[in-house]
């Protein structure tokens, strides 16, 4: 197997070990024991595999899967969410958030999202996929 596929499979499984295991704290040391690599080795593969560091990868993640929550799961506080998602506090997530999506939890909960993704409205019922 060449190096180029063994170092992908690897970060393959930290990235889905990431992906499993967002709400929990994540240290670069665990990470590069599970790629099997050294902490530099596997921060600078992953970086070259994924182009982002991993503490990056790990951040972007955690908000991508609370901007999901903010929409899809009402019921749950803004403060339950960013604890679901590993942020250490409430501050820490609104302004990592603010900085990513350029509006705060409860703006984009409260629509803000539909202005970064706007819907494309048609006079048809009939989805783009499906007219001729």
């Amino acid at each position: 197997m060449s190096n180029q596929l063994a170092h992908q499979r690897s970060i393959m499984n930290v990235i889905n070990y990431i992906e499993g295991n967002v709400a929990e704290e994540l240290h670069l040391n665990r990470l590069a024991e599970i790629s099997t690599y050294s902490s530099f080795h596997f921060q600078r593969i992953f970086k070259e595999l994924i182009g982002e560091t991993p503490a990056s990868y790990v951040k972007r993640i955690r908000l991508e899967t609370a901007a999901h929550k903010l929409i899809y799961e009402p019921h749950h506080s803004i403060t339950d969410i960013s604890l679901d998602c590993g942020f250490s506090s409430l501050s820490y997530f609104t302004t990592s958030f603010k900085g990513h999506f350029h509006s705060t939890p409860k703006e984009w909960r409260t629509g803000a999202y539909l202005e970064r993704f706007p819907r494309e409205y048609n006079n048809s019922k009939k989805s783009k996929v499906f007219s001729r």
